[in-house]
């Protein structure tokens, strides 16, 4: 994936915009541009905010248009910039669900309060009357935007501690700076494909770990088995004559496939059989020997996938393919435990 394309809605200051440059500046934001500022305000100081570093700043004047319509050109912008994902900050509009469909899940809001608490206000109003009510901690939610007002599904939210002499103008930049950082960390987990929503929930799926080994597509191995009497079944055309079986040919696919990653892995690593597909074409008889060979023809992050053949002389016994998963072995041994005990 490229650079995560960003586009923002504001018709304030954009204080939290400033976060998200200073993220950028300081490498916690990486592959991430702000490629446009659009606001429904022509003197929004968010739109200066984005001319300061060269962000394309827009102003779409709202006058005379309806939601939808004034939403079509804001998408036309964002549309002819490639935005990946939009952020409202401090937007001072209820968008089209024609907007909120067609950008659905793609679109994050931040409020300053603890949604459900004090929802549909903004800025200072929103602290005056978590005061006002008297509650001991406060904070921000950051929310995918649906068709209502502060009432989509929540991604992330930061509680603030309310002071006993707070006002709404000192309570303000407290709650602001945890704004900006749950921004910044829902962004990265946007980039990373990390938000899964069901329903009224956003799931925050693992971080996927990227594993340092020596694996590399055309390595190969071939192996030599002795076909014994264990790994025998009955030629159903042949009488009583023994040949190997098709899960004795497949368990050596596997063990060969395994022994070449084995050899690449880091310590505390190993690889588990994810599926294999394979032919059994011609018998191989006990006693004799067989030849595996496996390759890499594949790889897709921790799936690695093999081309396996087993021949008896020159003889081609089986072929297919063979899909393994590399694992932590610790963790996986402890979830196997688990399992074996339900």
């Amino acid at each position: 994936m490229g650079k995560l394309r960003i586009g923002v809605l504001g018709s304030t200051r954009g204080t939290d915009l400033e976060g998200i440059f200073k993220a950028i500046d300081e490498g916690r934001l990486r592959d991430v541009e702000v490629v446009c500022v659009i606001s429904n305000k022509k003197d929004a100081y968010i739109l200066e905010r984005a001319r300061q570093r060269g962000v394309e700043a827009i102003f779409i004047d709202p006058k005379g248009k309806d939601r939808e319509s004034y939403d079509k050109e804001v998408a036309a912008e964002l549309d002819k910039r490639g935005v990946d994902l939009i952020l409202l900050i401090g937007y001072m509009r209820i968008l089209s669900p024609w907007f909120v469909n067609k950008y659905k899940w793609r679109i994050m809001n931040i409020h300053p309060s603890l949604l459900p608490a004090f929802a549909g206000g903004m800025d200072l109003e929103v602290h005056k009357a978590v005061l006002d009510y008297g509650v001991k901690v406060t904070g921000c939610t950051l929310h995918f935007v649906d068709e209502g007002v502060d009432t989509g599904p929540i991604i992330l939210q930061k509680a603030v501690p309310v002071e006993e002499d707070d006002t709404p103008e000192t309570l303000k930049p407290k709650v602001q700076k945890a704004e900006q950082e749950i921004i910044v960390e829902a962004i990265k987990l946007f980039q990373e494909g990390r938000l899964k929503v069901e329903g009224r929930r956003v799931r925050i799926l693992p971080a996927k770990v990227n594993i340092e080994h020596g694996l590399s597509v055309g390595m190969k191995l071939t192996e030599e088995y002795r076909v014994e009497e264990e790994h025998a079944a009955r030629n159903i055309g042949s009488g009583d004559v023994k040949v190997l079986s098709t899960p004795s040919m497949i368990a050596f696919m596997e063990m060969t496939s395994n022994k070449l990653a084995q050899q690449n892995l880091p310590e505390g690593y190993v690889t588990v059989g994810s599926g294999i597909n394979v032919k059994h074409i011609n018998p191989a008889p006990i006693g004799e020997n067989v030849k595996v060979t496996s390759e890499i023809i594949g790889i897709d992050g921790r799936r690695i996938k093999f081309k396996v053949t087993a021949t008896w002389k020159d003889i081609l016994i089986g072929e297919g393919e063979h899909e393994r998963v590399i694992v932590n072995a610790e963790n996986f041994i402890k979830k196997l435990t688990e399992k074996l005990r339900e």
